[in-house]
């Protein structure tokens, strides 16, 4: 209001207006414009009287309406008790509205008292100076929770063990500003926020009844407090612990025994027995032992240790009372191992040894557990199984056995020793020399060893001869002379056994002396040679004893070793393709080696003087030499002189020829050359030895005038660039020997023959650069190759060189867009890009998004970013002569799609009541990623969603859903730039059947009542899909088909039924409640005999509600299929699916199920049932008949079930 406070200028306003028309009007005008002033219209006052706030700090608006229009000038004052007011007020105070004749006034922040007597007026000038007033507004404000609930009482009180329990809790109030409305409690772990709990509302609420655990168990109950102004704190909560005590299961008792395990359930020593009992509600109290009958004893642990067969069984008794019996344990010990004795079958000699092969037996004996198996060994061999075993190898045998009995008690080893020698010992020989033998023959002493082997007794006496000598004994013996050898041997055995006498096959021979050296004779050829082959010729010495085998030759030096030379293998006079080792004379050496292979490297044979080795293969080499005045590139600027000068290493030069220009070649070795030209010259030298060199080639080059000024000079780019490289091109003139480089100046022209930037001369001249921007004039000439250059032949290009390097600038800006969470825009953005530049102006902008193709706009770029993603901008300014600014970027993300949620797939049905609920969501690929979910569920179809979870991230929770009771959940997503999705509703919920241990887990009937003549039994079999699961059997197939109407009846007249009593959920769980089982008839009789027209033997369910007893089902063999072989055979029926709706008078009732196998009239025909899978639920609300099969007993439509399985074998599979 301009700094003046709102009511004085309203006054002063108002009284010059007055005043003006007092003096302008006539007295009648100014009554009727004064009366005719309409008043305000003040409504939607916000927050609403009614409603309680819960923070001092609040928002406060208005609206007002005025026909004469109204001013922007308001304010607002407030009380604390509706009397005393503050100061008129501006402060946070927004006035709006798209018309002059109505307003909304906002108070953005006002913080008021802890009470319900706040008031609030509002007050704004019309467009006649008027100041129109507001009706004071009540605010009530409570932020206050209630306090703990005090004196809280629960009855009954200690441990429970009723089927349903339930429990009253009672209280008192404590004092709160808005009234208590509800109150809520929570069994089991303290509460994590306000609605963690069952919730009753009620004014001034102080009990509660029906409290029942969702399960069996000690828990606490926390209790808390709800007041009008939805004010609720559950650290506010009285508790009492372990208020609610509930245990109706016995406990569970089995046995543990320990001790070493052996086979077939034998124990190998003694037996610690433990019972084991544990009840995990109200605690164990007692446990008792009973071992073989002998009575009950208050024992938890025992020890078995007498061998043979027990029975122990164990009992546990809880806090609450429940008792209950393990089933027996068989426990079998047998802590002795079995005897073995072995039979040996042979009788040794005086020494103790065997001469022929022997037979064992084994006899083993066990008296608790019996012999289990026999095993033996022989020496290190595997072992065996069995009773028996022979020996027939010689030698001292070593024979290990040992018996195991059936409960794996092992025998100690026992061992025998068994002693056998067949046959003679076998003699073996080793001839061992240091080098040899070769070619048959050894040239160093031998040694020969002879080893003898005896598997039996061992060995007494080897005896040999050498050459038909006398016989001697030993095991080696050495021959050190040169010559012949025959060597023959045997041994004998310690029991006399004799070998038949052996040679060494061939004999043995020595050779011990090397060759005499040869003696040399001629080489091939004898003179100097171009060619590196040569031939030795020599005489090879007599008598040696093995024979010559072969020469080694080296040339050059005398040899250091025997082997120290080229093998030339035969005994040979000539040597042939011998090889110098390089140019130059050389001596060769030649030694021999015999057949034995002796050989001695100091019994060589020289070639030496006439008789060496000498080659010469390298030509000359003429060298070339130019006296004259040089200039650049080999030419000269002078008459030269060219000496040609030969060289030769070893034969020496013999002449030189040289041609000028194509001439004759002529015998030379210095020419004098003056024409001004390119001369070509070709020469060469021969040596003694007639080696010739390859004719050499050599230039003369001669020029002495500079080159012309440069032609058709020019350059690119012609006109402005933005890069200072810049490429000269001109045309070179004739010279004679040719254009070698070019030189430019910038700027000025050269002051000397070099006063410039040499250049290469290919008319083309790149990454030339001025000085700096501007426009600059630039000069070029040119050298030859000769070295002849001249400044004052230039060629210029007046103001050739533009050059200007200054980039534009850009500037962006978001133009329209709505910013969202994580600096994600939520709407689409409008971005510009506006360029300036200082020098040749700007040109436009040039801008890609992402990784896509860059784009150009003349002027400045307007781009529209409407989708979702995550944009890089990349951008840059470009001016008239090209330059650019280096490219900006910028990252703008978008996201204008909200993310999508679901639920997983989840069983709609279930047992149990601990149900896990999962579901998934995703976001645009290229959004701001998926940040967290709300989670609501409500208890049936109409009552209210309550929250699970707030903006969690988790993706599952497990609930705890009453049996009986069926629950909806809903989701919704958020993203992380805050778009959220719309809630999505799973379709039918999740129900807990109230009908217990339908699927007989356990392998017992649990809850179920059974009972009746025949038996009744939970068993595993093969259930619909062949899998093995517990059914239970009503009937038995042990009372025999009975179908020989010659013979009495043994089938049990009557029934086997299965019976359980449970509340039927009411409209807002079920439309129509079905009780659905799988079933399987085998029989011999038929359900009606239409002969008889009696009911025979049929699977029947009733519904007992109150006094009446109602039939929904029926089903057994039809009569014309019985007649096929009137039961003198099996007629199973298969597997069905059994649908019977529960009739609408028993919805939201207690009623009795039975299941029921007969056997009716007589005791022939026996029938019984596998009845598994029993649920109470509404299978996809599909009405099918209320009795599968037609009787007389219900007026219910004919039909078989087996019609409708078709239809309920898939969902089945899908509720699952």
């Amino acid at each position: 209001m301009n700094g003046t406070p709102h009511p004085l200028r309203r006054l002063l306003l108002a009284l010059f207006t007055a005043a003006t028309l007092a003096l302008l009007l006539p007295a009648g005008l100014f009554a009727y414009a004064i009366l005719g002033e309409a008043a305000a219209t003040w409504g939607d006052f916000q927050p609403p009287a009614d409603a309680w706030q819960t923070s001092h700090t609040i928002l406060a608006s208005v609206t007002v309406t005025d026909e004469d229009g109204l001013t922007d000038d308001a304010a607002y004052q407030y009380s604390t008790d509706g009397v005393h007011w503050s100061d008129w007020i501006t402060q946070n105070l927004l006035v709006g509205g798209a018309l002059t004749t109505r307003r909304t006034l906002t108070i953005t922040a006002i913080t008021l008292a802890e009470d319900e007597t706040n008031y609030i007026r509002y007050a704004i000038s019309d467009a006649l100076g008027t100041q129109e007033i507001s009706p004071d507004q009540q605010v009530r404000i409570d932020t206050q929770p209630p306090a703990a609930p005090q004196d809280l009482q629960l009855t009954p009180t200690g441990w429970q063990t009723a089927t349903n329990p339930a429990w009253t809790a009672t209280w008192t109030n404590p004092t709160d500003a808005s009234g208590v409305v509800a109150a809520c409690y929570k069994l089991g772990r303290a509460p994590a926020h306000a609605d963690d709990g069952v919730c009753v509302s009620g004014q001034n609420i102080q009990r509660i009844e029906n409290i029942q655990p969702h399960s069996e168990g000690g828990f606490d109950v926390h209790l808390w407090l709800k007041d009008a102004a939805g004010n609720a704190d559950i650290t506010q909560s009285a508790v009492i612990t372990d208020g609610v005590q509930w245990d109706k299961t016995p406990p569970t008792v089995f046995i543990d025994a320990f001790g070493p395990v052996g086979a077939q359930g034998w124990y190998t020593d003694a037996i610690h027995v433990v019972i084991n009992a544990f009840d995990g509600e109200s605690g164990l109290d007692k446990v008792y032992y009973n071992l073989d009958g002998l009575g009950w004893v208050e024992q938890i642990t025992d020890t078995i240790d007498e061998d043979g067969e027990h029975v122990v069984i164990g009992r546990g008794v809880d806090v609450a009372g429940n008792s209950n019996d393990s089933a027996p344990r068989e426990l079998k010990l047998d802590a002795t191992p079995p005897h073995t004795t072995l039979y040996i079958d042979g009788t040794p000699n005086a020494q103790g040894w065997y001469e022929t092969p022997v037979t064992l037996t084994l006899q083993a004996q066990d008296s608790t557990s019996g012999v289990a198996s026999t095993q033996w060994r022989l020496d290190d061999g595997a072992w065996q199984e069995g009773n028996a075993a022979s020996i027939h190898a010689d030698g001292k045998h070593r024979f290990r056995y040992f018996s195991v009995d059936v409960a794996r008690n092992r025998e100690a080893e026992q061992e025998a020793a068994i002693w056998i020698d067949q046959y003679p010992p076998t003699t073996s020989y080793a001839v061992l020399s240091p080098n040899g033998p070769v070619n048959g023959w050894y040239n160093q002493p031998v040694t020969i060893t002879l080893v003898a082997v005896d598997e039996g007794s061992g060995v007494d006496q080897t005896f040999y001869r050498i050459n038909n000598g006398p016989w001697q004994t030993g095991n080696s013996f050495q021959l050190t002379e040169s010559g012949d050898y025959n060597i023959e041997f045997y041994s004998v055995d310690k029991l006399g056994h004799e070998e038949p006498i052996a040679s060494i096959p061939g004999g043995v021979h020595i050779d011990t002396l090397p060759p005499n050296s040869p003696i040399p004779w001629d080489v091939n050829p004898r003179h100097w040679t171009n060619t590196n082959e040569f031939d030795l010729v020599m005489a090879l010495p007599p008598n040696d004893l093995s024979g010559i085998a072969g020469a080694y030759v080296k040339i050059g030096q005398p040899p250091l070793s025997p082997t120290d030379g080229q093998w030339h293998p035969g005994a040979n006079s000539v040597i042939e393709g011998l090889h110098a080792p390089g140019e130059g004379e050389f001596n060769a050496y030649v030694w021999l080696q015999d057949n034995a292979g002796n050989v001695d490297h100091g019994n060589y044979a020289a070639w030496t003087g006439p008789l060496s080795l000498k080659y010469d293969a390298t030509p000359p080499v003429t060298q070339l030499a130019i006296a004259g005045d040089a200039g650049e590139n080999g030419w000269y600027v002078s008459p030269v002189t060219i000496t040609l000068s030969p060289d030769d290493a070893l034969s020496g030069p013999a002449l030189t020829m040289v041609s000028i220009d194509g001439s004759e070649y002529i015998s030379a070795t210095t020419l004098y050359v003056d024409e001004q030209e390119k001369h070509v010259l070709h020469y060469y030298s021969r040596d003694q030895a007639g080696n010739q060199e390859i004719a050499r080639l050599a230039t003369l080059r001669i020029d002495y005038d500079a080159p012309g000024k440069p032609l058709d000079m020019g350059v690119q780019p012609y006109d402005w660039t933005l890069t200072n490289t810049f490429t000269l091109t001109w045309t070179n003139p004739q010279d004679l020997s040719g254009v070698a480089a070019a030189y430019y100046r910038i700027g000025s022209p050269p002051q000397g023959p070099r006063d410039g930037v040499r250049i290469p001369p290919d008319g083309l001249a790149a990454d030339v650069a001025a000085p700096g921007e501007g426009a600059w004039d630039v000069y070029l000439w040119l050298e030859d190759r000769a070295g002849n250059v001249d400044e004052t032949h230039w060629a210029v290009l007046r103001k050739g060189l533009r050059y200007d390097a200054t980039p534009p600038t850009s500037t962006l800006t978001i133009l329209d867009g709505v910013q969202g969470q994580e600096g994600w825009y939520i709407t689409p953005v409008r971005v510009l890009i506006s360029p300036s530049d200082d020098g040749s102006g700007p040109a436009g902008v040039r801008y890609r998004i992402n990784d896509g193709p860059w784009q150009y706009a003349e002027h400045e770029a307007v781009i529209l970013l409407d989708a979702t993603d995550q944009f890089e901008l990349a951008y840059q300014a470009v001016d008239v002569a090209g330059n650019r600014e280096e490219v900006k970027r910028t990252r703008i993300k978008v996201d204008i799609t909200s993310p999508h949620v679901q639920f997983r797939t989840n069983d709609r049905y279930q047992r149990r009541n601990s149900v896990p609920i999962s579901w998934e969501g995703v976001d645009q690929e290229a959004g701001s990623g998926l940040k967290s979910f709300d989670v609501q569920y409500r208890d049936g179809r109409n009552n209210a969603w309550i929250w699970s979870l707030q903006q969690s991230g988790k993706t599952s929770h497990t609930f705890l859903i009453p049996y009986g009771h069926r629950y909806f959940f809903r989701v919704r997503a958020y993203d992380r730039a805050g778009n959220v999705s719309d809630w999505v509703e799973m379709p039918w919920g999740v129900y807990v059947d109230r009908l217990q241990n339908g699927d007989f887990a356990g392998g017992e009937f649990g809850v179920w009542n059974y009972g009746g003549p025949l038996a009744a039994d939970v068993l595993r079999a093969p259930g619909p899909d062949g899998e093995v699961i517990n059914v239970a059997q009503l009937g038995s197939p042990d009372y025999g088909p009975n179908n020989d109407l010659s013979q009495p009846g043994r089938v049990p007249v009557g029934s086997a039924a299965i019976t359980q009593t449970i509340r039927i959920p009411g409209p807002d769980v079920f439309d129509r409640p079905t009780l659905t089982f799988w079933y399987r008839i085998r029989t011999y009789d038929t359900e009606f005999s239409e002969r008889y027209q009696r009911l025979y033997d049929t699977l029947d369910v009733r519904l007992k509600f109150g006094g009446d007893l109602s039939l929904v089902f029926r089903d057994g063999q039809p009569y014309a299929d019985w007649l096929q072989n009137e039961g003198k055979e099996l007629a199973d029926l298969g597997w069905k699916l059994a649908f019977a709706p529960i009739p609408r008078n028993m919805i939201d009732e207690t009623i009795s199920i039975s299941i029921e196998n007969w056997n009716r009239n007589d005791g022939w025909f026996n029938t019984w049932t596998q009845v598994t899978d029993v649920r109470l639920w509404e299978p996809y609300q599909v009405f099918l008949p209320q009795i599968a099969r037609g009787n007389r007993a219900s007026a219910a439509q004919e039909g078989s079930i087996d019609d409708l399985r078709t239809l309920y074998d898939g969902f089945l599979q899908r509720a699952r």
